[in-house]
């Protein structure tokens, strides 16, 4: 839970310093709520799909560089990937607020 509370805290910090949602109030309430459903859908997935999202989004490893992390190939990388964002949307993330949110467009 810890680690939750501090990865959705920097994505804030970097949303609000990026001048994307620091001044418009309900924006920034969007955003928490959306950050808060993602953490539970992903709490709720497979460890190999988790894996993949610390490594990916919360490091910033490349493909190649999950691959020899995990011993996997390119190609696993990509489909775990594709997968993983299957799932989210599964679980009623909208994925593509998800990214204006991470990448702070605003």
């Amino acid at each position: 839970m810890l680690r939750k509370h501090k990865a959705h805290e920097s994505h804030i910090e970097k949303t609000t310093c990026s001048g994307g949602f620091e001044d418009d109030p309900q924006d920034l309430l969007i955003v928490h709520e959306t950050l808060d459903r993602l953490y539970d859908a992903i709490d709720h997935l497979p460890q190999k799909y988790r894996l993949i999202v610390e490594l990916s989004f919360e490091k910033g490893l490349k493909n190649q560089e999950i691959a020899d992390v995990l011993g996997l190939s390119l190609f696993a990388v990509k489909k775990r990937k594709a997968k993983l964002i299957e799932l989210l949307r599964q679980s009623n993330i909208d994925v593509r607020l998800l990214l204006v949110i991470v990448n702070g467009i605003g």
